[in-house]
């Protein structure tokens, strides 16, 4: 099994403010200790999400002629990319722990 040395809160460092409706870096809503699990996990994709959307707008800005620093939209697309692969990890972990439990003889 292989370890990441990344937490996941350190590749999206931007969460959803639900009070304000925008992104807040460093939110501490985030990361009370006594939140479910949905509600972290439900968090964590809808980071992922606007993280996949700031790229996608930004790289429409860029093919629009409308922005001219390709350097912050390749870092965007990459962090996107990067949360993206985290995620569906995550997930493929998940489902194999759910698996494996299932194999379980009681």
């Amino acid at each position: 099994m292989m370890e990441l040395p990344v937490r996941f809160e350190q590749l999206l460092p931007y969460s959803t403010n639900t009070n304000k409706g925008k992104l807040v870096a460093g939110s501490e809503e985030s990361n009370t200790p006594g939140q479910s699990f949905s509600a972290m996990l439900k968090d964590a994709v809808q980071s992922v999400n606007t993280a996949q959307n700031e790229a996608d707008k930004m790289a429409a800005d860029f093919a629009a002629g409308r922005s001219t620093d390709v350097h912050t939209v390749m870092i965007a697309t990459e962090k996107a990319s990067i949360a993206m692969q985290l995620t569906i990890q995550v997930r493929n972990q998940a489902m194999e722990a759910y698996r494996e439990i299932m194999r379980m003889q009681v």
